[in-house]
């Protein structure tokens, strides 16, 4: 993600970032059900390069959130994991009571 662009008299340099969390964004293209609302990723924390946590929620009580994020076999997640060359991945329910 870029996080700030400098001007400079000749051309223009900017600063990329991997620790915020948008640097997780594949998880909803891999996730028919994130993609389509059913599953909602509620918050993000990642410390780059070693590990990110993922709160998610579903809006239908007979979809498994976690389980829709982590896919057959875990093929969703190991495939960003991969992107992310290694990184570990916490998935975990959201609850808006506690």
């Amino acid at each position: 993600m870029i996080s700030r662009v400098e001007k400079a008299p000749r051309d223009r340099s900017c600063c990329l970032t991997r620790g915020a969390g948008a640097g997780v964004a594949p998880v909803p293209d891999r996730s028919t059900e994130i993609y389509d609302n059913t599953v909602v990723i509620r918050a993000i924390a990642r410390e780059a390069g070693e590990r990110t946590k993922i709160a998610v929620m579903s809006k239908d009580k007979d979809v498994d959130p976690v389980g829709a994020c982590v896919g057959m076999k875990g093929m969703r997640v190991q495939s960003i994991i991969r992107e992310l060359h290694g990184e570990k991945i916490d998935i975990i329910e959201y609850h808006e009571d506690r």
